[in-house]
């Protein structure tokens, strides 16, 4: 590892080892990301500089653990090889996909899914410029506490109160909701992502209400 140059000052890290950083035109960690930044940061002050130098493993394992290290290296050598999604579907062959539970197949295939949807994004609104179709995602976002909130309370509502199942026992409303709505329309997986997505397709329309007041609220 070089040494760190004494100076009161700000200290600029950078060289040429930083421009050959480079996955390619389509990622975010390109050189051009550098523009005149660089230059600014000269500017006010910020010398000497000291140029990075690849880490020697030693180095890498002082602040990452040895399965992150190996993880990476394989997939660097490798990179067609499956990725967290389709780990976690085949782990789920041995432990089942569980989002009560918080398996770790569960973990594993959301935690790729959400990597791909974020590339996904990442290429069509940063890269093509379509950013029309992303509109319902970002009124969601604006107002993401008001979601969790609401999503949470409207739970707890259809759940605790109750009212006369179709045999003449009292059943909560959410379960009432569910059987006579939903589970005539297809098999119960199929009925129960109808009843989610009508469940967001509400919870949406509140959210697209006060975001045509304006209205948003963050912590």
């Amino acid at each position: 590892m070089p040494d760190v140059p004494s100076h009161p000052g700000p200290l600029l890290v950078f060289g040429p080892r930083s421009l050959a950083y480079d996955f390619g035109p389509g990622h975010p960690l390109t050189p051009l990301r550098f523009g005149p930044g660089i230059d600014l940061l000269r500017a006010v002050g910020a010398e000497p500089g000291l140029a990075p130098e690849p880490a020697s493993t030693e180095e890498l394992l002082r602040i990452h653990l040895p399965a992150y290290v190996e993880t990476v290296r394989a997939f660097s050598s490798d990179p067609a090889r499956p990725g967290a999604m389709g780990i976690g579907l085949a782990w789920s062959l041995v432990f089942p996909l569980n989002k009560a539970l918080w398996t770790s197949s569960y973990v594993w295939f959301t935690g790729g899914a959400a990597a791909v949807f974020l590339a996904l994004c990442y290429t069509l609104i940063d890269l093509k410029g379509w950013t029309a179709w992303s509109r319902p995602f970002v009124i969601l976002g604006l107002n993401a506490i008001v979601l969790f909130v609401l999503s949470g309370l409207g739970t707890k509502f259809l759940s605790f109160h109750k009212v006369t199942g179709p045999d003449g026992s009292p059943v909560s409303l959410l379960r009432f909701i569910y059987t006579t709505w939903f589970v005539p329309l297809a098999e119960p997986v199929n009925a129960s992502l109808l009843f989610a997505l009508a469940n967001l397709a509400v919870l949406f329309v509140v959210l697209w209400l006060l975001d045509r007041k304006g209205i948003y609220l963050k912590a």
